[in-house]
């Protein structure tokens, strides 16, 4: 494989993160959030189960998944770089309607 497939293939694969990136700040999700036995907030983002938090006040448990939610996506998204930079791979654009 040519240095310039490669970097082609690189860009799409980058194109196509930065394009899911944006997509998930636009979209809203849903706290579930519950008041544990010791006096502490315990929440979990409904649409993404694993995205778990906690914390002393409710808002702290929204930032709190805010901030796991972003890790999950992140870590998603270089796994997945990962996974196709040798790739041949076509990019298309999703939408959820």
């Amino acid at each position: 494989m040519d240095k310039r497939s490669t970097f082609l293939k690189s860009r799409a694969c980058f194109l196509f993160y930065s394009k899911l990136s944006s997509l998930y700040l636009d979209l809203k999700f849903t706290a579930i959030v519950e008041k544990g036995e010791n006096g502490w907030f315990v929440g979990q983002v409904e649409e993404i189960p694993a995205a778990l938090s906690q914390g002393k006040t409710i808002q702290e448990v929204k930032d709190n998944l805010l901030d796991a939610l972003k890790l999950i996506l992140e870590v998603n998204k270089e796994l997945t770089e990962k996974e196709y930079i040798d790739k041949s791979i076509v990019v298309e654009e999703l939408e959820l309607n």
